[in-house]
């Protein structure tokens, strides 16, 4: 039982803890308009073109072609074929 009361004590202290670091995070949100500000500073001081080209980039996974990886195998066998004979 005292093991038990002990586990259930540690399982508090860490569940405070997380809560207390969850609340750092989400609480030190920063202004978008600041970053935007220095995206635009940083760009103006190196010739770079970034407004408006960021929210073009997309989003999600990139789409893998496997049908290029299957002809270089099918050509690196041929090749080994030809080695052979």
């Amino acid at each position: 039982m005292d093991q038990f009361n002990k586990l259930f004590e540690d399982l508090g202290v860490q569940g405070a803890a997380m809560g207390q670091s969850l609340d750092q995070v989400a609480g030190s949100s920063v202004d978008t308009r600041e970053v935007d500000k220095l995206l635009d500073q940083v760009s103006a001081e190196n010739g770079l073109k970034v407004t408006g080209e960021l929210s073009s980039a997309g989003h999600g996974k990139v789409e893998q072609k496997t049908e290029a990886k299957a002809s270089t195998v099918s050509d690196f066998e041929a090749k080994l074929a030809a080695l052979k004979n």
